[in-house]
């Protein structure tokens, strides 16, 4: 039976952006540690010229702070992005998220018992990752950056309300069958599979809303991970729009 990992990451809503996204990629454990690792950490060697740095999108993008201001060199940037576009074309990642609307939620399920946006997004993501776990005959860890104590208790226990009852097509079975348990990293934890999920959310949120991606994009590489459930459907298993 094969070892797998999901890294996940959100994109929240903002002033410039109604949508939120739940998302990440699905990598297994030898390919993880043996390839995908060293992959990143040589990347950093050569672009940022040390194995530190937390790879950030927005960060990268804007090449304001220290750690980042290399970014600036156009022959670092096209270094990067030819690394990340090459990561996701050629290794064997898998990428699933699930884009909502809050405010369209809330006006049309006009409840004070209405879900939130990390409920509804989490209770898809699971149902999928055993479902990809299950096809691949494997078990499954699940890793997420750590956002404050009160976040991480009331996503912990949306997982542990999930793994108990099941999701919308999925008994509690195949859940607590393959999957094994979810932790919370810091940023400063230099977790790569979390650096590389930071790069998801965001690019697939504006991807299902049609909206410009910024440049250079990534999406390209990205959607070519897109799982499929086996059954070239990757609109409900690799990115699940609700409302």
């Amino acid at each position: 039976m094969k070892n797998y990992y999901l890294f996940l990451d959100e994109s929240k809503i903002n002033s410039m952006n109604k949508y939120f996204c739940l998302g990440g990629c699905i990598i297994e454990k030898e390919l993880y540690e043996n390839q995908i690792i060293k992959y990143i950490e040589e990347m950093k060697l050569k672009d940022f010229e040390k194995n530190d740095t937390i790879l950030h999108e927005t960060d990268i993008r804007e090449a304001n702070k220290p750690d980042y201001q290399i970014m600036r060199k156009p022959e670092k940037r096209e270094l990067f992005w030819n690394y990340m576009k090459k990561l996701f074309s050629d290794f064997d990642i898998k990428v699933m998220a699930v884009v909502t609307e809050p405010d369209k939620c809330k006006k049309v399920y006009c409840s004070k018992f209405i879900n939130d946006e990390y409920f509804i997004s989490l209770q898809i993501i699971l149902e999928n990752y055993a479902y990809f776990l299950e096809q691949n005959n494997g078990i499954g860890s699940i890793y997420i950056e750590s956002r404050n104590l009160v976040e991480d208790n009331k996503l912990q226990s949306h997982y542990f309300n999930l793994m108990s009852n099941g999701t919308l097509f999925l008994k509690y079975r195949a859940l607590q069958q393959h999957i094994t348990t979810m932790s919370f990293n810091m940023k400063s934890d230099n977790n790569i599979g979390l650096q590389i999920a930071d790069f998801i959310p965001n690019v697939i949120k504006k991807h299902a809303n049609n909206l410009p991606q910024r440049k250079p994009s990534i999406i390209s590489n990205i959607c070519g991970c897109l799982y499929d459930g086996g059954i070239k459907d990757t609109n409900r298993f690799g990115i699940k729009k609700v409302l």
